[in-house]
């Protein structure tokens, strides 16, 4: 057995070398291509994806003669001599036909009807990139950006060497993201049992662009003095000299609502949305003007169709690792859809066929004039491709949609709403080609490629 263009061939050999031998069969039943079932969480779908197929390969030797014809006419004894000598067609040569039929179908539930996945984490070199989805019909929604900016890790090391005056200090940090202060970090302490230094350290936030203020105390609780500190710094050495400022405590942690958008009205309009998106989203003071793009490739959909957003923080919040947006939903109608995927890539049926023959010797002879071929060859193929086309832009042919709206379905409007038609079979066919070598009586003639 050896691969082939499209399959495999197998040639019988030994005890089962030239001769007729039954056709194989192909048992195609639990071959199955891929994952049977995906949830894709970035859009909130189970995916059914089955991928069948099977295919068909016959090479065998032939011969036919005119001869044979004759008989079946009942043409026998001098009649049948007379005719042969008139008349003789005669073909023999390796025949080989290869057909194949591949069934892709695809399909999709859908869970839910908004989700939200972090397409890329922020790190030291990349933007935080998120990604939403909404496949609404009507309502409103709120999205909520858990982040506060607070600094993160704060350590106080006692040590030796400055003036700070023996006692037990505490210390809360905060940054400055613009000029919204954020709440205080972790509080951390440390004794000096003679005069000396503390010294601070906590890790750098690029979005903290005016800075950080360190607060000090004696008491737990009691930080109600603070020291600016530049941006870009993220230690401080309290050896006795810098001068911590009297101040009010620190803001207290910021409330859910605080970090809530005003509500987003859904459209069909996905431009508009990403608009009203980002603009709400930039209105929240924990992200600020110029710190977030929402952009979307979904154009204008129909109601329940997905509508994707890419939401990216830039500028002060470029290169962090962000919490993820979150969405509540609670007044936003939509609707869970099964359906089956169209488009080019969605459910599909290919057939197609061959048929070759190798070293072909043909005669014809009509009296004394005869056309004789040798060592030949032809081929002929085609491909038929059924598909369904994709009318609403949205990748579907909704079997049945159900949710506040009521249930539906695309089903009576396949033929209305061109998900079948012309367009949806494509007919391709490999080149015919010929190359045979012929011979007349009276000598050889050229080779002659016929198309």
């Amino acid at each position: 057995m050896a691969t082939a263009s499209g399959g495999f061939d197998v040639t019988f050999i030994g005890d089962l070398g030239d001769q007729a031998v039954p056709l194989l069969t192909a048992d195609a039943s639990k071959l199955v291509k891929d994952t049977l079932l995906v949830y894709d969480q970035s859009t909130g779908e189970l995916d059914f994806n089955f991928d069948l197929g099977t295919s068909v390969q016959i090479a065998r030797p032939f011969s036919l003669d005119l001869r044979q014809l004759f008989g079946l006419l009942g043409l026998t004894g001098t009649l049948a001599s007379v005719a042969n000598s008139l008349v003789g067609v005669g073909a023999s040569g390796n025949l080989s036909v290869n057909a194949s039929a591949a069934l892709h179908i695809k399909l999709g539930l859908d869970l839910n009807i908004v989700s939200m996945t972090e397409t890329h984490a922020g790190t030291v070199s990349q933007d935080e990139v998120q990604t939403l989805v909404i496949k609404g019909t009507s309502g409103s929604f709120k999205l909520m950006f858990p982040f506060d900016g607070t600094p993160q890790n704060l350590v106080a090391t006692a040590g030796t060497g400055g003036t700070l005056a023996a006692n037990t200090y505490y210390y809360v940090v905060t940054s400055l993201i613009g000029t919204r202060e954020s709440s205080a970090s972790e509080e951390v302490s440390a004794t000096l049992g003679s005069a000396g230094t503390i010294t601070l350290n906590w890790d750098d936030l690029p979005a903290a662009t005016g800075g950080y203020r360190v607060y000090r105390g004696t008491s737990a609780g009691g930080e109600d003095h603070y020291q600016a500190i530049a941006a870009g710094t993220h230690t401080l050495t309290d050896d006795g000299t810098p001068t911590f400022s009297s101040a009010a405590p620190p803001p207290a942690a910021p409330t859910p609502e605080s970090q809530t958008t005003d509500t987003i009205s859904w459209s069909t309009d996905s431009n508009a949305m990403a608009t009203d998106i980002q603009t709400k989203l930039q209105a929240l003071g924990n992200i600020g003007a110029g710190n977030v793009t929402v952009t979307t490739s979904s154009g204008t959909v129909t109601a329940g169709s997905p509508q994707t957003f890419v939401i990216e923080f830039v500028s002060n919040l470029q290169h962090m690792l962000l919490p993820m947006v979150q969405v509540d939903d609670s007044d936003l109608h939509g609707q869970r859809s099964f359906f089956i995927k169209t488009g080019p890539s969605g459910t599909s049926v290919h057939l197609d066929a061959s048929a070759s023959a190798s070293n072909l010797n043909f005669v014809a002879r009509i009296g004394p004039f005869g056309l004789f071929v040798k060592n030949g060859s032809a081929a002929i193929g085609g491909a038929v491709n059924l598909s369904l086309n994709d009318p609403h832009n949205n990748g579907r042919l909704i079997l049945v949609d159900f949710g506040g709206d009521g249930v539906g379905s695309d089903l009576g409007n396949i033929l209305s709403d061109h998900f079948v038609d012309a367009n949806s079979v494509s007919f391709t066919g490999t080149q015919t080609d010929f190359s045979l070598a012929a011979t007349a009586q009276s000598g050889v003639l050229p080779s002659v490629p016929s198309r």
